[in-house]
């Protein structure tokens, strides 16, 4: 379900426990809701502009304030005993309508400040999947259903007038068009009916002379400005733009025949038509030129758990834990899904020299080309963490090896071990490489050619999570399963930094700024620490950097300017002002 801002500034949709809202206009400009306790599922604008109500899988809605940043809770209801899939305001802002599951109320309208009944949305058997209300007094409300009844109700209070049985399959989606005249469904069948938007009786089959409207289920509808075209989209890989009176198909987007390019949701907003794919693509359709959309925006669709920035922070990529790598440029946010993906999930990210690595938990390590990733090169073990010198060596802990590459794609050598590695990081000379251990310990080898030779072992009491030599190699640092960061004077490997402990629990990843001065650190409790070296007691904290979920990996692009990854599925860049 995508939402739109009635400004016509921003669109919303959700993920996972957030709310998103997007600029339409230049979508790397983003906020994200984040007080939902569960997955959010459907998030509308208020006709005033002034609040979004969102819902989640548990029943429950969240009104809550948007010309503020802090966006402050209006009210809280639960209107229903489990997910609720749609809602829709009244145009004053101050009734709303919800429809999802229940154990025998699947639709329910109630006023916004006090959460009272305004009416009975009886009549449905099964669960609803669409919800929406006519914008003109006197107001009209319709549901659609998988018992393939669509309800027609009057009020307020609402009343049941009729139920419309045309579909004969799942209905999906319904939609009244911006004047109130009409209202459009779509059902598991590809069929689309228009019924009067008044008296709820039936008008004709919108198909525009053919047997049905799509050749898959339609999922989407939604009207322009212009209340007599309305845009369907469907898993056929189609979107449509309808005269509606006419019955005639006006433009007919169309996507490549692939399982991703099924479209589940639409949204026309102004002089914007937006449609997203099954994989969570979101397309800017062109109507000027149907068969390619005029942008996409592609993100992670599961939790990012591996971050690369290319030096001076122009671009960036970023991995998941679905295998997908995407490449992005910083500026405005472009992004492209790299083909060829892992087949389980990125643990690493890495740009060694001019090229980046990516290793998974398929057991293998892919070099990338600006639009894929290469032939997977195979790991004996699972890789977790890779660094690489200035001078082009790149080592990788693997759970029970350390491996040294040449080049790309090229083992050169190999050390079995007899602990489980989890980090990784290379003297900036190439000289040492340290290893951490699930064990507890702090492996210092020398590298002579492609060789590892064992020197010293640290001992850090506690699982070493994440380790990093700062870029002028003077300092070695390590973030522990513990919440403690310490650091380490090389080459005498003497602790010099134990007082760093302002984390509530495992410090997950950690990068220094390019100019040694501060060390970010990312955690499981949220937040995101950065630490200075001249003033050891001195730190800036970026509390709740991601919002209920672990922060994932940081990665400085310069030396203000830091990017981290999260469980939130979220990427985010950070102007840092240090103290």
């Amino acid at each position: 379900m995508l939402g739109g801002d009635p400004s016509g500034k921003t669109f919303t949709y959700c993920r996972g426990k957030f709310v998103i809202v997007r600029s339409i206009e230049n979508p790397i400009e983003c906020y994200t809701y984040n007080e939902h306790p569960c997955d959010v599922t459907v998030a509308k604008y208020a006709p005033s502009g002034n609040y979004i109500a969102s819902a989640d899988e548990r029943g429950t809605v969240r009104i809550w304030d948007t010309t503020q940043a802090e966006h402050a809770l209006k009210y809280e209801y639960r209107p229903l005993g489990g997910r609720i899939h749609d809602l829709a305001w009244t145009e004053d802002s101050k009734r709303i309508a919800v429809c999802g599951e229940g154990a025998d109320t699947f639709a329910r309208a109630f006023l916004w400040d006090s959460g009272s009944s305004v009416g009975e949305l009886t009549g449905h058997s099964k669960m609803c999947n669409a919800i929406d209300i006519k914008q003109q007094r006197p107001y009209r409300l319709v549901t659609a259903s998988e018992d393939t009844d669509v309800g027609f109700y009057a009020g307020p209070p609402f009343k049941r007038s009729t139920m419309n049985t045309e579909a004969g399959k799942f209905v999906n989606c319904v939609r009244f068009s911006p004047d109130g005249a009409v209202y459009v469904t779509g059902d598991a069948g590809g069929k689309c009916f228009v019924y009067d938007g008044k008296e709820g009786t039936f008008k004709h089959e919108l198909n525009g002379g053919a047997a049905s409207a799509h050749g898959g289920g339609v999922y989407g509808i939604s009207f322009g400005t212009n209340p007599g075209h309305v845009m369907t989209c469907s898993a056929d890989k189609t979107v449509k733009v309808w005269d509606v009176e006419a019955n005639s198909l006006l433009t007919e987007f169309k996507f490549a025949n692939s399982l991703n390019n099924m479209q589940v949701g639409c949204l026309w907003q102004g002089d914007h038509m937006i449609s997203v794919g099954l994989d969570g693509s979101i397309h800017y359709l062109d109507p000027a030129n149907p068969d390619s959309p005029r942008m996409t925006l592609t993100g992670t669709a599961a939790n990012v758990t591996a971050l690369a920035v290319a030096p001076g922070g122009d671009s960036f990529h970023v991995g998941a834990a679905d295998g997908r790598v995407i490449r992005v440029e910083t500026a405005s946010g472009a992004s492209v899904l790299l083909d060829n993906p892992h087949t389980n999930l990125v643990s690493d990210l890495l740009y060694a020299g001019d090229t980046v690595l990516s290793a998974g938990f398929d057991d293998s390590i892919r070099a990338a080309s600006p639009d894929a990733l290469g032939a997977p090169f195979a790991c004996e073990s699972q890789p977790r963490n890779m660094s690489c010198s200035a001078a082009g060596i790149t080592v990788v802990a693997q759970m029970c090896h350390v491996v040294v590459l040449e080049g790309a794609d090229k083992k050169h050598f190999q050390l079995d071990i007899s602990y489980e590695a989890q980090c990784v990081s290379v003297a900036p000379n190439g000289s040492q490489a340290a290893v951490g251990g699930k064990d507890g310990k702090i492996r210092i080898y020398d590298i002579d050619g492609f060789t590892l030779k064992e020197v010293k072992v640290l001992e850090a009491k506690e699982a070493v999570e994440c380790i990093a030599y700062s870029p002028d190699g003077s300092v070695l640092a390590a973030g522990m399963a513990k919440r403690d960061v310490r650091g380490w004077d090389v080459p005498s490997y003497t602790l010099k930094y134990a007082r760093w402990k302002f984390h509530q629990s495992r410090v997950a990843c950690m990068a220094w700024s390019p100019d040694s001065a501060h060390l970010a650190t990312g955690s499981l409790d949220t937040n995101i620490i950065i630490w200075s070296r001249e003033q050891e007691m001195k730190r800036v904290t970026i509390a709740a950097a991601h919002p209920t979920a672990c922060v994932t990996k940081v990665a400085w692009g310069s030396d203000n300017l830091l990017f981290s990854t999260g469980l939130d599925g979220c990427t985010r860049s950070w102007d840092i002002t240090h103290v």
